[in-house]
């Protein structure tokens, strides 16, 4: 919530971020994955980090203490009887965030310096 609250605007938009989209055990691989990215985000730029995730629990570490431009954001993850794809989440997670700009990232990826 903090974060939340410093990097979004009084409408619920956030100027512009970094964009990621999840979703697993916390302890998961892919969990594992999208923190090295959260990581990444920190040590090498100073733009915050809003990771969708879509599933429904997420890593007690990912504290606002210990990443200070990350949000996290909660939705529900698709009826498995949908027959689409996860990766429609992508799109779902741009939809969902109320971004202006944003540059999305999967959680494979990383930012460096450059």
């Amino acid at each position: 919530k903090p974060n939340y609250d410093r990097i979004f605007n009084a409408s619920g938009w956030a100027p512009r971020a970094f964009l990621n989209y999840y979703a697993g055990s916390p302890t998961g691989k892919h969990a594992k994955m999208t923190e090295q990215l959260i990581r990444s985000v920190h040590e090498f730029s100073s733009e915050p980090i809003v990771v969708m995730h879509f599933g429904f629990r997420t890593p007690p570490s990912w504290t606002p203490q210990l990443f200070p431009r990350l949000v996290l954001l909660n939705a529900m993850p698709m009826d498995s009887e949908s027959g689409r794809s996860f990766n429609f989440n992508k799109l779902r997670a741009m939809m969902l965030s109320r971004l202006e700009v944003g540059v999305q990232l999967d959680s494979d990826m990383f930012v460096a310096p450059g």
